[in-house]
C-alpha cells in the first residue's frame, strides 16, 4: 500500500536560506533599464558583515537596501537581544550593551518591508569576544575539528561558513577514534560560542554532529547557535560523569538550532544543570523531540516542534519531555501540526508537553505554550508511587486537537490557570478531558473550554489537601471561574468523580467571535478581546482564558539570571526565526510505515509518504498568520511603527502573508490611548498600502492599525506603535560609540524621530 500524505509535496524549496534569488535581482535590474517592464520593488537588504562591540559600549549600524526605498520601508528587529532597537526612516540599529553582559556572540535579524514584500537579513555581533575563528571552504581552516583541537582562550567564538558538513572533522564532541573536538570551557564572564554564519545556514549530517559530554573537554559556559542537524541530533550528556556533579555539563545555551530527527537523537539533555534551549526547532522522527532527563535548572523558551513520524523507537511518545527534571520552565513554546498519527508506531501518547517521573519527581512551569492542530494529548503530568510531577500550567492554549486518551492527565500536583481549550475531538469519548486522579490535582480555574467532544470534563478535582508530593502537600482549590460552551459533556459536579465545583462561577457563553456574535471574545485563540463576553469573569475581575501575545523571560537569560521568568512586554509575534523554521520544516520528506487504527491498537498496513509542506509550512503562509488566523478572522497588522517630525507622523506596518492578502479589503489607522486602550479617529487606507501620513498629528506617537476582512469584518489590533523622541544625525553614523569617551561625534542636525521600541 503506497500513499501520499500532505499538501504540496512537489513544491520546490529554496536550496539555501542565505541565498537571494538571482532571477529576481536580474529582473529588478531590467526594470530599472526598461521602466515599462518595472516590477514591484520588494525590499532587499545588503549582506551585513560580522560586527564587534565591547561591553559597556553602544553598538550602532545602518543597513543598506539594494532594492526598495527608505522612504516607504518599515524597519523592524526580527531577531536579537531584547535591548536592540531600530529607528524608522534610517533603519539604524542600536544596542546599549551592558557592561555586566558576559562575552558572547549574538545573532541580530533586521527586517525591511513595504507593500510588496519583506526581507530579513541576519548577521553576527561579537560582544567582548577575545578571539574569532572562521572555518569553512573559503578559509584556511576548512572544517571545525582542527579549530576546536587548537588552543584558544575562554570566550572564543568559532563561526562556521554556511554549507553542508558530513564528516567527523566537523563534529563537536568526542570522535569515534577518541579525538576530542570541543570549544574551550568558558566562565561566568565569557561564553565560548560555536555558531553558524547565519541561523539554519550550516547543515550537519552523517558523522557531523553535536554531542557534548561530561568529562570530554570542559563542557561549561558554552553556546551553540544556528546549526541545522539533518539526522544525528544535538545532545548534552552527563551520565559519563558517574555521579560526579563537578564533571557534569552546566551553563550551556542552545539557540536557533534545528533538528530533522531520523530515529537517532533529537534535542536531548541528561544529567546536566543550568541549560537554556531558546528559539530551536525540531521535527521528523523519534519518540521525543525535546527531551530533558535528570536536568536541574533548565529553560525551554520559544522553541517550535512538530511530531511527524516515529518507527523503531519504542516507548511513550512526547514532544517536549521533562523527565524526572527539576526547576524547569517551558516558556512560549509551540507544538504545531502534529497531525499525522498514522505515521506513529503504536505506543503510549505522553503528549505534546509532559513530565514523566518513573526515575524521580519533576517540577515544571508551563507558561504561554501553544498546541495547535494535533492528534496528541496536551500532556501527561505523571504520578508514579511516591514520585509525581508538580506542574503549574499558566496561560496555555490547546486548539483543534484529536487525542486518543485523556487530554490532560493532571495526575501529579497540577494547577491549571488561564487555559484556552477548544475544538477537542476525543477518540475515546468516555474519557475525561482533564483527569486529576489520584487526588493530587490542585485546581482548574479562569479558563475557557469550547467544543470539547467528550462524555466527562473533569475527574478528581476536589477541595482539601493533596497527598504528599516530593516531600510536601499542597492546597486543592477545585474548579471555578470557567466558561463551558458547545459541549454536552458532563461537568461532574460534586459526584463520584471527586470534583468540587463552584457552580456560581461557571458561565456558558459562546466565546467565539462572529458578525452574528460580536461580543464573542475569541477572534483569535491567543487572547480575549477587550470589553467582550469573557472580560471580567476570572477570579481577579480580568478575562478568562490564555493570553499569549508577549514573551516571558528575557532573551538569553539562564535560570536565576535577571528577568529569566518575568514579563518582558516584548511582542511574541511575528514569532522569532519563523522564516528559517518554515523553510526547514517544509523540506522534510519521509516515506515509511503507515498504520491503521488508533492509539496503542494501531497496526501497520503498508508504507506511505509524508510531506513537511503542510499546515503553517505551506506556500504563502507563516507561523504568525497561521496561529493568529486560525479562527478565520482578519489577522491584525504586525510591526506597527511611527515616525514623526513633531508635526506630521508616518504610520507603517508589515504587509500580510501572501496567502491572506486576497481577503484584506483595507486598513484602519486609529489614535490609541495607552491608558484606556481606547481607539479614536479612524482613517481608512487602501488594501495595497501599508502606511499612512497623519497630518498635523502634533507629534502623537501612539497608533493602532486594524485590517478589514472581505467577509469577517474588522480585525483587532496587534501592538500599538510606541516609542520616544530621539535626536539623530542626518545620516546616523555606523560603528560603535563608547559611552565614556563618545568617540564618534559630529555636528548634529536635530530631527525628531520615533524609535520602534519593543518594551
Amino acid at each position: 500500500m503506497n500513499m501520499n500524505y500532505g499538501m504540496y509535496s512537489s513544491q520546490s524549496i529554496k536550496a539555501s536560506l542565505n541565498m537571494k534569488s538571482a532571477l529576481l535581482k536580474t529582473l529588478l535590474t531590467l526594470s530599472v533599464l526598461f521602466p515599462s517592464y518595472a516590477l514591484a520593488a520588494v525590499p532587499s537588504i545588503s549582506s551585513i558583515a560580522e560586527q564587534s562591540v565591547n561591553k559597556g559600549q553602544t553598538f550602532s549600524f545602518t543597513p543598506r537596501l539594494t532594492s526598495g526605498s527608505n522612504s516607504d520601508v518599515n524597519w523592524s528587529i526580527a531577531y536579537g537581544p531584547d535591548a536592540v532597537q531600530i529607528s524608522q526612516g534610517s533603519g539604524t540599529i542600536s544596542w546599549d550593551v551592558s557592561s555586566s553582559l558576559p562575552s558572547e556572540s549574538f545573532y541580530i535579524g533586521v527586517q525591511a518591508s513595504n507593500a510588496d514584500g519583506a526581507d530579513i537579513e541576519y548577521f553576527i555581533v561579537h560582544v567582548g569576544v577575545p578571539e574569532v575563528v572562521h572555518v569553512g571552504p573559503s578559509y584556511d581552516i576548512k572544517t571545525l575539528g582542527p579549530a576546536l583541537r587548537a588552543n584558544h582562550p575562554a570566550g572564543t567564538t568559532f563561526v562556521v561558513e554556511n554549507g553542508v558538513y558530513s564528516t567527523q572533522e566537523s563534529k563537536i564532541g568526542l570522535r569515534g577514534d577518541g579525538v576530542v573536538q570541543m570549544p574551550p570551557g568558558g566562565n561566568s564572564s565569557a561564553y565560548s560560542t560555536v555558531m553558524a554564519q547565519t541561523p539554519g545556514g550550516v547543515e550537519f549530517n552523517n558523522e557531523a554532529k553535536i554531542a557534548i559530554e561530561g568529562g570530554t573537554g570542559n563542557p561549561f559556559y558554552l553556546a551553540v547557535k544556528g546549526f541545522f542537524i539533518n539526522g544525528p541530533g544535538l545532545t548534552i550528556v552527563g551520565q559519563t560523569c558517574d555521579g560526579d556533579t563537578s564533571c557534569e555539563p552546566h551553563h550551556i545555551k542552545i539557540e536557533a538550532n534545528g533538528v530533522n530527527i531520523k530515529d537517532t537523537q533529537g534535542f536531548g539533555v541528561s544529567y546536566a544543570s543550568n541549560i537554556l534551549f531558546e528559539n530551536n526547532y525540531a521535527f521528523g522522527g523519534l519518540r521525543t523531540k525535546f527531551s530533558f532527563y535528570h536536568v536541574d535548572k533548565v529553560i525551554a523558551r520559544r522553541n517550535v516542534a512538530r511530531f511527524d513520524w516515529v518507527s523503531d523507537s519504542p516507548g511513550p511518545q512526547n514532544t517536549f519531555s521533562f523527565y524526572s527534571t527539576t526547576n524547569a520552565i517551558a516558556q512560549n513554546n509551540i507544538a504545531v501540526d502534529s497531525d499525522s498519527p498514522y505515521f506513529w508506531q503504536p505506543a503510549e501518547d505522553a503528549g505534546e508537553f509532559g513530565c514523566p517521573v518513573t526515575s524521580g519527581g519533576s517540577q515544571v512551569q508551563f507558561v504561554r505554550n501553544i498546541q495547535l492542530n494535533s492528534a496528541k494529548i496536551w500532556g501527561n503530568m505523571d504520578s508514579q508511587g511516591s514520585n509525581a510531577c508538580v506542574a503549574d500550567l499558566n496561560n496555555n492554549i490547546s486548539w483543534d486537537v484529536r487525542p486518543y486518551a485523556a487530554h490532560i492527565a493532571a495526575r501529579g500536583g497540577v494547577d491549571i490557570d488561564h487555559m484556552t481549550i477548544g475544538q477537542i475531538e476525543m477518540l475515546q469519548p468516555d474519557t475525561w478531558l482533564v483527569n486529576g486522579f489520584p487526588q493530587n490535582s490542585r485546581g482548574f480555574r479562569n479558563s475557557i473550554i469550547h467544543d470539547a467532544n467528550t462524555t466527562n470534563l473533569f475527574y478528581d478535582f476536589a477541595l482539601g489537601i493533596t497527598n504528599a508530593i516530593l516531600g510536601r502537600t499542597y492546597s486543592r482549590t477545585g474548579i471555578h471561574n470557567i466558561n463551558i460552551s458547545s459541549t454536552s459533556a458532563s461537568i461532574n459536579e460534586n459526584d463520584g468523580s471527586g470534583n468540587s465545583i463552584d457552580t456560581d462561577s461557571i458561565t456558558r457563553l459562546n466565546p467565539i467571535y462572529s458578525l452574528a456574535n460580536p461580543q464573542g471574545s475569541l477572534k483569535y485563540i491567543l487572547r480575549s478581546e477587550d470589553n467582550t463576553n469573557m472580560s471580567n469573569l476570572d477570579d481577579s475581575n480580568e478575562a478568562l482564558g490564555a493570553t499569549v501575545t508577549t514573551l516571558k523571560g528575557a532573551t538569553g537569560s539562564m535560570w536565576g539570571e535577571g528577568q529569566y521568568n518575568t514579563e518582558t512586554g516584548r511582542p511574541a509575534w511575528p514569532f522569532p526565526l519563523q522564516d528559517v523554521i518554515k523553510t526547514r520544516m517544509a523540506q522534510m520528506n519521509y516515506s515509511g510505515a503507515f498504520y491503521a487504527g488508533d492509539g496503542p491498537n494501531k497496526v501497520q498496513v503498508g508504507t506511505a509518504h509524508l510531506s513537511g509542506q503542510r499546515g503553517f509550512a505551506t506556500s504563502g503562509k507563516d507561523l504568525t498568520y497561521y496561529v493568529w488566523g486560525y479562527l478565520g478572522n482578519a489577522v491584525p497588522p504586525m510591526n506597527v511603527s511611527a515616525q514623526t517630525d513633531g508635526t506630521d507622523t508616518i504610520v507603517r506596518w508589515d504587509p500580510p502573508a501572501s496567502a491572506y492578502k486576497s481577503v484584506i479589503t483595507g486598513y484602519k489607522v486609529y489614535d490609541f490611548n495607552p491608558d484606556t486602550k481606547a481607539l479614536s479617529n479612524p482613517r481608512e487606507v487602501a488594501s495595497n498600502q501599508v502606511s499612512l501620513t497623519v497630518e498635523n498629528s502634533g507629534g502623537n506617537t501612539s497608533y493602532a492599525v486594524t485590517a478589514m476582512h472581505s467577509s469577517r469584518g474588522e480585525s483587532g489590533y496587534s501592538y500599538p506603535s510606541n516609542g520616544s523622541y530621539v535626536a539623530s544625525e542626518e545620516e546616523p553614523a555606523t560603528g560603535i560609540i563608547d559611552d565614556a569617551t563618545q568617540a564618534i561625534q559630529a555636528p548634529v542636525l536635530r530631527i525628531l524621530e520615533i524609535v520602534n521600541t519593543t518594551d
